[in-house]
């Protein structure tokens, strides 16, 4: 199991922004469950999935456009996006 916790922690600590992306509900099949998580930061750089290929790149790039945006706003992410 991945240590996002202690990836969130090394970010801290380095002072760079950074979001945490968390899937709070799935409808039909999905590649990843409820709780799956993706660490971004603002330049780019990320761990984890939250499912995969065109989803983790759709909401990577939304997060880079993110920097000066409202703070734990969710967005809502179709696999389909």
């Amino acid at each position: 199991m991945w240590n996002w916790v202690h990836q969130l922690a090394e970010w801290a600590r380095e002072d760079t922004p950074f979001a945490v992306v968390t899937v709070t509900e799935c409808k039909g099949s999905t590649p990843a469950p409820p709780g799956a998580k993706l660490l971004v930061r603002a330049d780019g750089t990320f761990h984890g999935t939250i499912g995969g290929g065109h989803l983790d790149e759709t909401v990577v790039w939304s997060i880079r456009g993110m920097k000066d945006a409202d703070h734990g706003r969710p967005e809502p992410f179709a696999p389909s996006a």
